[in-house]
């Protein structure tokens, strides 16, 4: 569906739909990439560093996403943040985001 700034994006609203959000505003230089997706009609958030979504971004603390635990799968000195998210979306467009968080749910 698109990549955005946190203030300027839209949310999924069609199953199968996805986007990629910058937690800062478009007024920034952007920081961390995070990712949504619409399956059966509930979105899921996805962060590598496994953050609460409402802490992020004042734009993001009314939403109703669904964002399970699971592991942190970036280290801070890396920059992989947009790719994780384009392989968290391929990887729920293909299996399902439960078979994607369940991969990587903390034990």
């Amino acid at each position: 569906m698109g990549v955005f700034s946190a203030d300027n994006f839209k949310e999924p609203l069609i199953n199968g739909q996805s986007c990629i959000l910058n937690i800062q505003n478009s007024d920034h230089r952007g920081e961390h990439w995070v990712a949504l997706y619409n399956e059966c009609k509930c979105i899921y958030f996805f962060d590598t560093y496994n953050r609460n979504y409402k802490d992020l971004n004042e734009h993001f603390t009314n939403k109703k996403w669904i964002s399970p635990r699971h592991e942190k799968l970036q280290s801070l000195n890396s920059k992989n943040c947009g790719q994780e998210c384009v392989a968290f979306i391929i990887c729920s467009i293909s299996f399902g985001c439960d078979n994607f968080f369940n991969t990587y749910s903390i034990k």
